[in-house]
């Protein structure tokens, strides 16, 4: 499981897929992933949690779901523990919450 900051969400959301780039954005020491703006693998990868039970179980309507991790670090972590738990036949999820809540 992973848990990262958006605080420009209203709500928390559950990431329920994790595209292949382009990881080409500038990070904070404005530099780009050195290997490229892409990964081998598929275009998309969906995570095999049942997203929609958990947010019936949860009854908070603060909880959504969301299919845009952020492509940049968010997205590519995402997408690369996707890669793995497909390998180990694992779930793997994202969660992305937001200032308002966490604070």
């Amino acid at each position: 499981m992973h848990v990262g900051v958006a605080g420009c969400r209203p709500n928390i959301s559950i990431e329920t897929k994790a595209k292949n780039g382009p990881y080409d954005k500038l990070d904070v020491l404005k530099k780009k992933r050195p290997q490229g703006p892409f990964v081998d693998g598929q275009k998309e990868i969906k995570t095999s949690l049942d997203y929609e039970k958990c947010i019936e179980i949860a009854q908070n309507s603060r909880l959504e779901t969301s299919d845009d991790a952020g492509l940049y670090l968010c997205e590519y972590i995402y997408y690369s523990s996707l890669r793995k738990s497909l390998e180990m036949k694992a779930t793997c999820v994202f969660v992305h919450g937001t200032a308002q809540i966490l604070l």
